[in-house]
């Protein structure tokens, strides 16, 4: 019995000793606070000074700037400290006290043209604008790669991928056919896809390539479906809006998207592509430029992909517009999700709108 307590008795003095310098030194950054926010005044530092005014020495000499008994505003730094303090003592909760507001209902899923099964169909086959895109662009890297295997090879991963996904995607979005004319369930393909393209495409130079060829096939197929009449100038950056509004008007007529917007909004007015970026541009210097469009049909899908860490969304309308200026600029573009209503709560995220910056050089 005594061996037992001679090997207790020191843990137990170790952890009562633990104890008590952690309650000592909760009292004591407790009293450095009181003492701080209080701003005591002191008149002479003689040799009968207390132990408590030794303490308070470096706090008072710091304050002796201000004026005696002022009542001074906390500052940031306190307040910093009152942080600190608490988070020492009780901690700090660090997602927060409040909660993330319940998601808005979606609308109905939009009926989408019959156009978009060319870009993408449901058995992702060679037979829709993005499998053969990507089809080219692995057999670039590999030549030996044959055609039908690899459409066979896509169309198995987006089926394993989809079925993986269908629920939570149902949950938030449901559709109300398994056709690529639904645009929750255009939006669920087009995920599988993206991310069977992403294991395909496992190269950065890879994926730009395939998304740029894709947004020049899409335009190229909107003049031949004559869905896009409108002629593209190229003498200036401003004689391609007419081009660039129309192609954004059939992204709109076909439901893709609901609305878009050009420009920045300086003063009440949104400016794109004035006379002052053609002289910039004129001159070799680049230019850059912004639009958006909203309610997206990959919306969802770009969302997810965004939330797993990864750039490469399935982004059907950027690299589009790109081609449009293709023949006359270099182009380079980013795009960002935004919410544009204020929420006071900071967890509170539900973007609708998809903000493309562009920058363009004359070739």
């Amino acid at each position: 019995m005594l061996c037992v307590q001679s090997l207790i008795m020191p843990k137990m003095n170790h952890r009562l000793l633990h104890q008590r310098l952690t309650k000592l030194a909760k009292e004591f950054v407790l009293f450095l606070l009181i003492a701080l926010f209080e701003r005591p005044c002191v008149t002479s530092l003689s040799l009968s000074t207390t132990r408590r005014q030794i303490l308070l020495q470096p706090i008072v000499l710091g304050s002796l700037a201000a004026p005696q008994n002022a009542n001074a505003a906390r500052g940031a730094a306190e307040l910093d400290l009152e942080f600190y303090v608490r988070d020492f003592i009780g901690g700090n909760r660090p997602e927060g006290n409040v909660q993330a507001s319940t998601l808005p209902i979606l609308a109905p899923p939009r009926t989408l043209s019959p156009f978009f099964e060319k870009v993408l169909n449901k058995e992702c086959s060679i037979d829709c604008l993005a499998t053969q895109q990507l089809i080219a662009q692995i057999q670039r890297r590999d030549q030996k790669r044959e055609t039908a295997l690899l459409e066979k090879e896509i169309h198995r991963q987006a089926h394993t991928i989809g079925e993986g996904a269908r629920k939570s995607f149902y949950s938030r979005a449901p559709w109300e056919s398994e056709t690529m004319t639904d645009q929750y369930f255009f939006d669920l393909t087009a995920y599988s896809f993206w991310k069977t393209a992403a294991v395909l495409l496992p190269n950065f130079a890879d994926r730009d390539m395939f998304v740029r060829n894709l947004g020049r096939s899409i335009y190229q197929s909107l003049r031949d479906e004559r869905l896009l009449q409108t002629k593209c100038r190229e003498e200036s950056l401003s004689s391609s809006i007419p081009c660039v509004v129309a192609v954004l008007d059939c992204f709109v007529s076909t439901n893709f998207c609901k609305a878009y917007r050009l420009g920045e909004k300086i003063d009440d007015e949104y400016l794109f592509l004035d006379d002052i970026d053609n002289q910039a541009w004129s001159n070799g210097v680049s230019v850059d430029c912004l639009l958006s469009i909203f309610e997206s049909a990959t919306l969802g899908s770009s969302l997810q992909i965004t939330g797993e860490q990864s750039r490469f969304i399935p982004d059907l309308v950027g690299p589009t517009i790109a081609a449009v200026w293709d023949t006359q600029s270099t182009v380079q573009w980013e795009s960002y999700f935004v919410d544009p209503e204020y929420r006071p709560n900071p967890k509170d995220y539900f973007p609708n709108e998809q903000l493309f910056q562009y920058t363009l050089a004359k070739r």
